[in-house]
């Protein structure tokens, strides 16, 4: 299993990940949206490291 992500970051992703994706955003893009969202934290978090995201495959 991964390393514990902070509540804060956690709670933020959700936030935006639910705003992206009940405006019709399909799931990849929502999840896309709201890691780039969270790249800000970083410099709040230093040691959180974002996932790339699963790339769809055809």
């Amino acid at each position: 299993m991964g390393e514990p992500v902070p509540d804060t970051v956690a709670q933020q992703f959700l936030k935006y990940f639910l705003a992206s994706f009940t405006q019709g955003k399909n799931f990849y893009l929502a999840v896309k949206e709201a890691r780039e969202r969270l790249e800000a934290l970083e410099t709040k978090f230093p040691l959180l490291k974002l996932p790339k995201p699963i790339s769809k495959k055809n």
